[in-house]
Order: structure tokens, then sequence, then C-alpha cells
């Protein structure tokens, strides 16, 4: 089968590659429809592999979505047949199952079944983000916390939070940088979205975020936008960091605000939670998303198709919408 891999100079080349034929215990064989570009397969790639460990063949890639060939044995029924979104770092620990490829062997455990009725290609690099939100949101309301604040509203993992609050009668406010993101959001029936260039912007998120007691804060901005909310969270509130979009700018919160508001700041990580880092728990939460996946807050907003040949374009494509490059390895 062909394969996009880490070549032993540490560069990416398309090779072929021997086809899994066999599905073991616990496993699934799926054929690869398409795979989504997160920003973590950047990350990956840049670092040569060293940010996770890669299986016996190099081969590249933690998101896709594919059909399920083969099953080993323990695998539920759910599984059989069914077309599958995947996020195949959850379970990396032995190497990492490339997606970038034409078939891929992976743990049942790093994928979910799709509804018969939706597009598969629709969730070609979703199920990172749609954990993510799903376990923060978890942990949060386990932590006392009934309203939710977004920083990257508009963001993948942001869309997602904001699909999870909606199935659930939470309450969101929503942080978007520019009109189009407001109106994207409230099209998905977001109420409460506040853009964060207006100068009365800090005083409306004391207000609203006070009004609907949003104390959980989940951060993938960090910098000045996160120092402004830290500022104004109502009392009680958790900042929850989970990525930096900021890049390196600080944060900056005055000791006072941290003391008087009783402010907790805390980093959150997909893989270190209870709904995903605990194999119990993380079939409960494969679970209850497969029950909320169809909402289109949970969809890969894909940006252009690449062929597997293609993925030096690819991994150039970018997108100030954060729209994802896809790779196309069937249909």
């Amino acid at each position: 089968m062909r394969a996009i891999r880490l070549s032993p100079d540490r560069g990416l080349e398309l090779a072929e590659v021997p086809t899994p034929e066999e599905a073991a215990p616990g496993h699934l064989l799926v054929k690869i429809q398409a795979c989504g570009i997160n920003p973590g397969d950047k990350v990956l790639v840049a670092g040569g592999g060293g940010a996770l460990p890669l299986g016996p063949e190099r081969i590249c890639g933690v998101s896709g979505v594919g059909e399920v060939v083969a099953v080993g044995d323990g695998v539920p029924a759910a599984y059989r047949g069914k077309a599958v979104a995947i996020y195949s770092a959850i379970r990396s620990a032995q190497g990492l199952a490339g997606t970038w490829a034409e078939y891929v062997h992976i743990h049942h455990h790093c994928c979910l079944p799709l509804p018969d009725d939706v597009d598969p290609v629709d969730y070609s690099a979703s199920l990172v983000n749609s954990l993510a939100a799903h376990a923060f949101f978890a942990q949060a309301r386990e932590e006392g916390h009934e309203g939710f604040v977004a920083t990257a509203g508009n963001s993948a993992t942001g869309r997602a939070l904001l699909g999870m609050c909606l199935a659930n009668e939470a309450p969101i406010v929503s942080i978007v940088r520019d009109a189009a993101s407001r109106e994207q959001l409230l099209e998905l029936g977001a109420s409460n979205v506040l853009l964060q260039s207006e100068p009365d912007f800090a005083a409306r998120l004391r207000q609203r975020a006070g009004e609907l007691r949003a104390t959980a804060v989940f951060d993938g901005v960090g910098g000045a936008l996160a120092s402004q909310v830290a500022h104004v969270a109502p009392r009680g509130s958790c900042l929850y960091v989970y990525g930096f979009l900021g890049g390196d700018e600080p944060l900056s919160v005055p000791t006072k605000v941290i003391l008087f508001n009783n402010l907790t700041i805390k980093g959150f990580g997909v893989f270190t939670s209870k709904a995903v880092g605990d194999p119990r728990s993380l079939e409960k939460t494969l679970g209850d998303l497969s029950t909320r996946i169809a909402m289109p807050h949970f969809k890969t907003r894909a940006g252009r198709y690449y062929g597997l040949e293609d993925f030096e374009s690819a991994l150039a494509y970018s997108s100030p919408e954060g729209a994802r490059a896809v790779l196309v390895a069937s249909r």
C-alpha cells in the first residue's frame, strides 16, 4: 500500500509499505478514505517524529476516517462494517498507528463509529477536537462549574465545546476575532458571542460571564487575551490552558486578582483527562460522543483536498479561517 512516512534522513516520502492483512485482538483494520491535517500533525513532522513514537514503518498522521474491513477478537459489535473517525495518538505507547496511508491497523479505542447517514469525509480531522471538548466539559462539570467561556470560540475545539454546551443546555460565552467568525457561531446556535476587538469587550465579558456563572474558561490562546479574560472572570473561575495560539506572549495576572477572585490557573490535556486517560472512562466517552457526533459542531472544516502524492502541498496549506487540508486516500 502507499503511505507517507519519515525517511531515514527524517524527511517525508511517499513509499510502498506492507499492507496489514489481519486485525489483532482489540484492533481494527481500516481502509482509509481521508485524513485531515491538524496542527499536531505539522508539529510531529517538524520534529522528525520525536513528539510521538512512530510504528515500525514510520507512517505519519494521527487523524483520519475510513471503513472498518476487519475486526479482532474483543472488539464491540458497534464497529463492524462501520465508517470510523480516527485519532491514533490516544494509544501510541507501542508506536503510532499512522493514518496517512491506504490502510491502518489500529486499536478500537482510537476510533469512533460514525452514523450511517453522514459523509465520513466530514470527520477526517474531527475526533481529536471532539474528544478534547467532551473531556473538558466532563472535567469542568465534575469540578463544579456550570457555565463556560471559550477564548478560541471559532476554532475546531471551540466549536466542539459549543456543541457540547448546546447538547447539555449549558451556557457558554464564545470569544472570536472577527465579525465573520461571530456570524458562523450564531448560525451554529450560539447566543453569547463576543468580538475581542470591540472597545467594550472586557466590560461585556464581565457582565455576561457573571450573569451566566461562566466560571470554566477553556483557553486555547494565552497571552494578552487570556490575561484580559482572567482579570474579568467571575469569582471562583478556573482558567484551563490547553493551547497557545497567541504564541510566546506571556500570561500576566496580578497576584491580587488570583487571591481576591479565587482564580485558579492550570493546564488541561486530553490524554491526562479522566474521560480519555482511563480506558474504562474512554469507552463511555466514545459511546457518549457517538450520540452527538452528527451535530455540525463536530465536523471538520475542509479547505482543500489533496492526493497522497501531493502531501507537500497539503502540509503547506494554511487558512485564516482554520480550515484543514485533507489528504484523500480513497473514496
